[in-house]
């Protein structure tokens, strides 16, 4: 295609904005006087604040404050910050993986539940049970020219 005078082309950009969006949000400035020397993402504070606030009570509470429930306190945040961060089952956060693993469990294990042709259906166990019987007793005869099964046996 030529162009004519006068005729500017259009040129169609695409700008993919996804990336900054799904970063995660990192902290350098806790307080005005309290700087970090590394950026820690938001998700990282928030987690280890909650866990380590969740795992102090609990454990002052029920064994008292020694070294091993501080230490305790400090490690057990710690390794869900590291979880939290590193593992993604399924690709997907963990978070939201165990969010969705316990709908999944609430919808279908629970009531016993299951999905067939795009319908929710109850799931019934029945006790199948079979009758034993002889190989000799259960076999193709032939009636005529073609292979019939004789059922009256069965």
């Amino acid at each position: 295609m030529e162009k004519k005078k006068g005729e500017t082309s259009k040129v169609k950009l695409v700008f993919d904005y996804r990336e900054p969006f799904q970063s995660p949000y990192m902290v350098k400035e806790l307080t005005k006087k309290l700087r970090l020397r590394n950026a820690i993402s938001g998700q990282t504070i928030f987690v280890a604040g909650i866990s380590f606030v969740m795992t102090a009570f609990a454990l002052f509470s029920t064994i008292g404050f020694n070294h091993w429930t501080l230490g305790l306190s400090v490690l057990i945040p710690f390794g869900l910050v590291e979880v939290f961060n590193r593992i993604e089952p399924d690709g997907k956060k963990v978070h939201r993986f165990i969010i969705d693993y316990l709908s999944y469990l609430w919808t279908f294990v629970f009531p016993k539940k299951g999905i067939h042709q795009g319908r929710k259906l109850t799931i019934v166990k029945h006790r199948i049970s079979y009758d034993r019987k002889k190989v000799s007793d259960i076999q193709v005869k032939r009636k005529g020219g073609s292979h019939e099964i004789d059922r009256t046996s069965c």
